[in-house]
């Protein structure tokens, strides 16, 4: 994960995977980038909703490196709110 996410934020590439040919000869994200996002909110920050849907829950899972890590306007249920873990 750190070795993919120096290379695609500080590398040669842009800082999201965008198929150069897809159909119809159209650039668009890949689902790579999708993926990406999905290893953040829901492997480091272990993010979920509750049983019934009501509040969302995590279980952090960051690695000893970090100290801390911190989402910001996560859009949920008509609100924005920040996590800090």
């Amino acid at each position: 994960m750190h070795e993919y996410s120096e290379n695609r934020l500080l590398g040669e590439h842009v800082p999201y995977a965008v198929e150069a040919y897809p159909e119809g000869s159209g650039r668009h994200l890949s689902a790579e980038s999708a993926l990406y996002c999905r290893v953040i909110t829901d492997g480091l920050f272990g993010i979920n909703e509750t049983e019934k849907g009501e509040d969302l829950v995590t279980e952090a899972h960051l690695p000893s490196e970090l100290e801390k890590a911190t989402l910001k306007r996560i859009y949920y249920r008509g609100k924005f709110c920040d996590m800090e873990i």
